[in-house]
């Protein structure tokens, strides 16, 4: 890094045992050297990131985040209410304080300091990757305070930029009127797929500063093949092909009825028994999520699914966490892949692995409109037994014509996804 390069600050970090988190955060990383920054901050909601693996560590910090100093997190999130208060009580304090003299106070509380010196001292801010706008829960406090960490370097002056994301789904009026009040004081802001620059447009925020860019996990480098071979071999034993890989997601979003995680569990089941018995083979779960909080762990699912199978001995859930890198190569050992995490269907698709893919959100819809892959997308609330029998069967069979589409319009893809930091340089020294 440079030594009198610009200091970056990147927001709205979630957490390094959400496996496409992780690799969006490298490849951010990656992007921003482009600026030959001097330094770079990682405020993140859980303080769970080894900055070792980066290129330049003794330039990069981590510091907890609003929605880390709001939350207390074991095995479950609780909002704390009381901190909020406080923090934000705090920060508006601080922030008159900094409008004024320039200065952070000299009296700040030591836990809040390296959040605070952090954003004053950066030249730009970044909105980190991912889908940090959308409809969640009955009161949306996770929305709020994501608005509130991008409100806050809007407030004290800092240009702010948004990388590749997925906007919404949207609902409420002040969601959507909240996010084109901040987004349109962005410089530039990247939506990852065609359904969020709708609503982009949609909603108001200006076109000249949306660029529609695949998502960053698209140029995300994995481990060497044999590295992931070996690793399965020694974590799983010996496989019999056809190898089905597979993500599942847990019971995570909360106006998605008990009832309709049931049906999702045992369409799987059912599915997967049934390729088993008519094609043979290995199943092969992996822990795309194993945290931070245990609704979030994919692995739950996971077991789920495997008791109710008829045929449980040809199925593996793999309970060790894997390193992106890692899990991104062992997808491009499976024959095809079942994804219902989207990081895992963009790591598969990038191997050129035929996948299908359960959506819960539009921006999976959205992820297959930019491959040309719609038809290999099934609504999580529409899963039957016998619709995900009938897809699953048909990417068996059409596996050989996907990998060849793939094969096609990967090149570009990646080409795209590879220019974000450029066009952030660019823009951060035409200012």
């Amino acid at each position: 890094m440079s030594k009198t390069g610009p200091k970056i600050l990147v927001i709205n970090i979630h957490s390094s045992r959400n496996a496409g988190d992780a690799a969006l955060l490298e490849e951010t990383i990656k992007s921003l050297l482009f600026l030959s920054p001097s330094e770079i901050v990682l405020a993140t909601n859980n303080i769970d990131i080894d900055v070792s693996k980066f290129s330049d560590m003794e330039n990069i910090r981590v510091v907890l985040s609003f929605t880390g100093h709001f939350v207390s997190t074991n095995r479950r999130k609780v909002w704390r209410i009381d901190k909020m208060v406080w923090g934000i009580l705090l920060s508006l304090i601080v922030l008159l304080w900094y409008r004024v003299t320039r200065r952070l106070p000299n009296w700040l509380p030591a836990l809040w300091y390296d959040l605070f010196k952090a954003y004053a001292n950066a030249d730009l801010v970044i909105s980190c990757p991912g889908n940090i706008f959308v409809t969640m829960g009955k009161v949306g406090l996770p929305f709020l305070v994501s608005a509130y960490t991008v409100a806050y370097a809007l407030m004290m002056g800092k240009p702010l930029y948004v990388m590749p994301q997925s906007i919404g789904p949207l609902n409420r009026w002040w969601e959507r009127a909240l996010v084109k009040l901040l987004y349109s004081r962005a410089r530039l802001i990247f939506v990852r797929e065609p359904i969020s620059l709708r609503l982009a447009g949609e909603i108001g925020l200006p076109r000249a500063k949306l660029h529609l860019v695949p998502d960053l996990a698209f140029v995300y480098t994995s481990a060497p093949l044999e590295e992931a071979a070996e690793l399965l071999k020694e974590v799983v034993g010996q496989l019999e092909g056809p190898l089905v890989g597979v993500t599942v997601i847990n019971r995570l979003i909360r106006y998605i009825d008990n009832e309709v995680w049931e049906q999702y569990e045992k369409s799987i089941a059912y599915a997967l028994s049934k390729f088993i018995d008519k094609y043979g083979g290995s199943i092969i779960f992996f822990p795309q999520v194993t945290g931070p909080t245990a609704k979030e762990d994919d692995r739950v699912a996971s077991r789920r699914i495997v008791a109710k199978m008829g045929n449980p001995s040809s199925a593996i859930v793999i309970e060790k966490p894997l390193l992106p890198n890692i899990l991104k190569a062992a997808y491009g050992l499976m024959d095809i892949f079942i994804a219902t995490r989207m990081h895992s269907a963009i790591f598969a698709i990038s191997m050129k692995v035929p996948t299908l893919l359960i959506g819960y959100l539009h921006k999976v819809m959205g992820l297959a409109q930019m491959l040309s892959l719609e038809e290999w997308v099934i609504d999580l609330r529409s899963v039957t037994e016998n619709v995900l029998w009938e897809r699953l069967e048909a990417l068996w069979l059409n596996k050989d014509i996907l990998r060849e589409h793939l094969r096609n319009i990967m090149p570009l893809i990646e080409i795209k996804a590879g220019e974000v930091g450029q066009i952030i340089k660019r823009d951060f020294h035409e200012q």
